[in-house]
């Protein structure tokens, strides 16, 4: 389902049964990133957990995200990926084989 834009180039229109959509966008203003990019986002159909553990950079940057955005972006998917990588790893130290 695609997340329409309003008229006014504001955010996508959130309807209260896309709790998908909510949850990308309040991430994504977290960050901080622009309006253009969290529509673009929307727009490309991403879920929050399709970006925070999929996604590359490549495809962010096929969607037309550019310069400070995408940094910024990446960034935050890395430090999210890195930090589930350490909660994983301490987990599975104490698993015996």
């Amino acid at each position: 389902m695609k997340a329409a834009a309003t008229e006014d180039g504001g955010l996508p229109k959130q309807n209260g049964s896309n709790p998908e959509v909510r949850a990308l966008v309040r991430w994504l203003e977290s960050v901080p990133v622009d309006k253009y990019t969290i529509n673009k986002l929307c727009s490309h159909d991403f879920t929050l957990d399709c970006l925070l553990f999929m996604a590359s950079r490549d495809d962010l940057m096929y969607c037309g995200i550019r310069g400070g955005m995408l940094c910024r972006i990446w960034a935050a998917i890395r430090a999210r990926r890195k930090t589930q990588l350490s909660t994983h790893n301490e987990d599975s130290e104490d698993t015996l084989l």
